[in-house]
């Protein structure tokens, strides 16, 4: 589970939950489309049948990762393109690992193929933010009578800067105005790629966010992305804000008492009493 930073009570939590009976492809009845479903399980008549469960910000990590990766190979590399059936295997065998791109919907061929790509230009921009060459993502960039827009490997262009769309921002010290295509034109490519970081992460994850609440822990609910495509780009986003690894909570149990406590990688107990009790007890022992 990740923090939150400025006192927000919300964490956010990832976690996929994939069939046990797994998936596999199903042609269109008009034959001119493929689909993952779900396996048929009989079990399922006689007892309850539970998903495969994981947890956690290394999930997250995972299903960014592969879903990348598969994105890219789908990009770049013509002999995937070229054979149907490698195509499909590895999209099933990704499936069966992290399940559908949107919870409990089925996923066509096409979108499948269409929205890894999309992960994958986006990984792109996210790279560019990170080391500072934005060479690439300025080849992209193009500017209309409509605003400013980012050109997709497929599909249509992302319109992420648009003219004429003034932003009212409230607060203490007063009302500011301004503009996101000013903005973004003045602000350069660094500005411009977070415009559209924030655009797409919006539009990817509509809808594919829930609330969690533990069974254990009611105090501490969290936000949740449902499905690939919102686990992916949530922890895309996360890994902008979070630079550091120090910054990124977890949800852990103290050592010595076993109380729940959340802080960094590196925090074992919740207080200091209960880390010179733990210590004490080593020595003694």
């Amino acid at each position: 589970m990740v923090g939150i930073p400025g006192g927000d009570e919300w964490i956010i939590s990832f976690h996929t939950a994939v069939r046990e009976s797994g998936y596999h492809w199903r042609e269109s009845e008009d034959k001119t489309s493929w689909e993952i479903v779900e396996n048929l399980d009989l079990r399922e008549f006689y007892r309850p049948v539970l998903p495969v469960h994981h947890e956690g910000l290394a999930e997250g990590s995972a299903v960014l990762t592969q879903f990348r990766n598969r994105g890219r190979e789908l990009r770049d590399d013509m002999e995937v393109w070229s054979d149907t059936e490698v195509m499909k295997e590895k999209i099933l065998a990704f499936t069966n690992r992290f399940g559908q791109l949107h919870e409990g919907e089925t996923s066509g061929l096409e979108e499948w193929i269409e929205e890894a790509i999309d992960f994958a230009d986006m990984c792109d921009v996210r790279d560019a933010i990170r080391s500072a060459q934005f060479s690439e993502f300025k080849k992209r960039v193009r500017i209309n009578n409509r605003g400013m827009a980012y050109h997709r490997s497929t599909g249509r262009p992302w319109l992420f800067a648009p003219k004429a769309i003034e932003w009212d921002e409230r607060s203490r010290t007063g009302r500011t105005q301004f503009n996101f295509f000013d903005r973004a034109v003045k602000g350069g490519a660094f500005v411009q790629a977070w415009a559209l970081v924030t655009y797409v992460v919006n539009k990817k994850v509509e809808c594919g966010l829930s609330l969690r609440l533990h069974p254990l822990k009611q105090r501490n609910p969290t936000i949740e992305p449902a499905g690939v495509i919102a686990t992916a780009y949530v922890r895309l986003w996360l890994g902008l804000v979070h630079r550091d690894d120090a910054s990124v909570s977890i949800n852990q149990t103290c050592k010595t008492c076993g109380m729940p406590i959340q802080g960094t990688r590196r925090k074992q107990f919740c207080n200091g009493t209960c880390r010179q009790a733990f210590h004490r007890k080593r020595l003694i022992a």
